[in-house]
């Protein structure tokens, strides 16, 4: 854990910084990332890494998420499962769109 969690986390913490996500709080087994509608958490518990997403996004409503991954496991590898996790989440809201019979209105 040399460096703290910043330093262990760097590309996850890249990952989800930009100009609205931005680090709130950091501790030695935890990282606090929070915009206005959304807060994540990525955590180090016993040597698993979890990353847990909530908050409330007008397409997806309610948004409660955790995964975990085992010690060792590849940012990179969490980053797609993240992403195909968020790309499955846009599908669903693009079709629940498209059956919306007032969406000529």
């Amino acid at each position: 854990n040399y460096g703290g969690m910043l330093v262990k986390y760097s590309k996850l913490v890249d990952y989800f910084t930009n100009e609205s996500m931005s680090i709130q709080k950091v501790t030695n087994t935890s990282i606090h990332l929070a915009s206005r509608h959304i807060e994540i958490y990525i955590d180090c518990i016993n040597g698993d890494t979890e990353i847990r997403l909530r908050g409330l996004t007008p397409i997806t409503k309610d948004v409660k998420k955790k995964w975990v991954f085992p010690n060792g496991y590849p940012q990179e590898k969490m980053q797609l499962d993240l992403d195909n996790y968020f790309e499955w989440q846009l599908i669903k809201a693009e079709e629940a769109m498209s059956n919306n019979p007032y969406k000529h209105l």
